[in-house]
């Protein structure tokens, strides 16, 4: 799952409740991965690649339209123009609320940077209406910081952290 933040979320709850734009990426895959030849795969390396570009181009400060279009890069990504059984319609969505049970990464995008976070779910539980909940936390993986260099003004620098 992907989230959009004004700011960097600073807590567990930020991130559950402060986001405003979530992609729902099922089958999330892992953050990042290198093939035999160094090649670096994973959403970071999506994410990097396309948040680069978008920031060059209009700024991460402008969620609504970074949102909606990192979407549209991943669909485009993923779609199969020969498929005839509909599988072009699964993989993403836009979700309501971070506590999906499937998750296993999670990805906060902001005007500064974008972490990557690894999901560690609680057994399941009840709120107070009776209702199951599956509680989360986050543990930081890796930070993309974003910087204004005079020399690239508006590229990400990569600084990975962790």
């Amino acid at each position: 799952m992907i989230g959009f933040y004004n700011e960097e979320p600073k807590s567990d709850e930020d991130i559950k409740n402060k986001h405003q734009a979530l992609i729902y990426k099922h089958w999330d895959g892992y953050p990042t991965y290198k093939d035999e030849n160094g090649t670096e795969y994973g959403v970071i390396a999506i994410l990097e690649d396309f948040l680069t570009k978008f920031n060059k181009g209009r700024g991460l400060t402008d969620i609504e339209y970074a949102s909606a279009r990192t979407l549209q890069h991943l669909c485009n990504m993923s779609d199969n123009p020969n498929d005839t059984y509909g599988s072009n319609f699964l993989g993403y969505g836009i979700a309501k609320e971070v506590n999906h049970t499937d998750i296993e990464f999670f990805y906060a995008v902001y005007p500064k940077a974008f972490k990557a976070y690894a999901v560690q779910r609680d057994y399941e539980t009840r709120d107070e209406n009776g209702e199951k909940t599956y509680p989360l936390s986050f543990s930081e993986l890796h930070t993309i910081e974003i910087k204004e260099d005079e020399e690239e003004k508006g590229q990400i620098i990569v600084s990975k952290i962790k």
